[in-house]
């Protein structure tokens, strides 16, 4: 999972949400056009969705600087008429047979991405380096969402573990790393009852309560921010008589 997938879960978009590259994305997520000329029809996958948009940086990477949702996608191929009625709205000087209408629009973080193609304008974002994951599993659904590992240790503050076995250990805390997943993630977090830790090699937690759920942290460093010397690159730790 990259970096830039990561912003993504931020936003509320699934790590796998497509990418629109285009050469009007800062009119499209400010406003300024609220219809985005194309020659080729709105993919159906691609309709009253959430999709990032990016400038395009040669040919496989791109910077997001927001998320847009089409809804109607207007046939101007034989209607010059509509096409110049709307001008104010798309700003094009072709017709080139496609109107997409933007329905949201908003700026967010911006970052930068490989990009790997996916349908036309259409893109994936691709990791820098593939790596290790921190993955939520639903009972019933499987996965639902991942962060990854170095985005946990690098992007999220490392908090000391205030007592227990792991007294004064860094890292990012419970809450912290389920706020950076996707917002169906972070509501359900919000009314789950209990959960279970399951490390690599198989090893299982016993269910525990939401409650001491959210005062755990996943440690990284030690006290003098050294990793952990052993079972890294993430451990999990609670304060004194929490999950007992």
């Amino acid at each position: 999972m990259s970096s830039f997938a990561t912003v993504l879960t931020r936003l509320g978009l699934d790590e796998h949400s497509p990418l629109l590259a285009s050469d009007i994305a800062q009119d499209l997520v400010d406003g300024k056009r609220t219809i985005a000329i194309h020659d080729y029809a709105l993919p159906d996958w691609c309709k009253d969705v959430d999709i990032a948009v990016v400038e395009k940086q040669g040919d496989d990477a791109g910077v997001i600087v927001g998320v847009v949702r089409f809804g109607e996608d207007i046939d101007y191929a034989s209607d010059d008429a509509s096409f110049m009625r709307d001008a104010a709205l798309h700003g094009a000087p072709e017709n080139l047979g496609r109107g997409w209408v933007v329905r949201a629009a908003r700026r967010c973080e911006t970052s930068t991405t490989k990009l790997k193609p996916k349908h036309r304008d259409f893109f994936e974002a691709v990791a820098d380096a593939e790596g290790p994951s921190f993955v939520i599993l639903h009972p019933i659904y499987g996965k639902i969402a991942s962060v990854a590992v170095d985005h946990i240790i690098k992007r999220l503050p490392a908090l000391p573990v205030p007592s227990g076995a792991k007294k004064g250990f860094l890292g990012a805390s419970v809450p912290a790393v389920l706020a950076a997943c996707p917002l169906n993630v972070v509501k359900a977090s919000a009314v789950c009852a209990e959960g279970v830790f399951k490390a690599a090699d198989g090893v299982e937690t016993a269910p525990i309560s939401r409650q001491d759920l959210m005062r755990g942290f996943l440690v990284h460093s030690d006290e003098d921010g050294k990793p952990v010397a052993k079972g890294g690159p993430l451990r999990l730790a609670f304060p004194d008589g929490v999950a007992v």
